[in-house]
């Protein structure tokens, strides 16, 4: 079956179309936080100005529920609504224009 997280991670790539996404985002990469193996990260890359981590916490979840969970929160979600952290990939200080109040830079 492999690992929860790779499962997961196909899971998500393959049932969310980049058309489903915001306008500007795409897919960058997806896979377990390497700093806290209890969050899922994905991040969305904004054309070469932007990079968006979502993050999702497995909360003792099948890779399949968690996939539900973020195609949920990237597709159904506004962006200003997503637990996010950005990071300008030119220095820039002022965060993405989708960004909600809740978001942070990328540490």
């Amino acid at each position: 079956m492999g690992d929860p997280d790779r499962t997961a991670g196909r899971l998500v790539l393959s049932t969310i179309d980049g058309a489903e996404l915001p306008d500007g985002l795409g897919f960058d990469w997806v896979a377990n936080d390497w700093a806290d193996a209890e969050i899922f990260r994905v991040c969305l890359r904004d054309g070469d100005r932007y990079q968006v981590f979502v993050d999702t916490e497995w909360l003792g979840r099948m890779p399949e529920e968690l996939a539900h969970e973020v195609r949920r929160v990237l597709v159904e979600v506004p962006p200003a609504h997503w637990r996010a952290t950005w990071l300008a990939m030119r220095p820039t200080g002022t965060p993405p224009p989708m960004a909600g109040d809740t978001w942070r830079p990328e540490e």
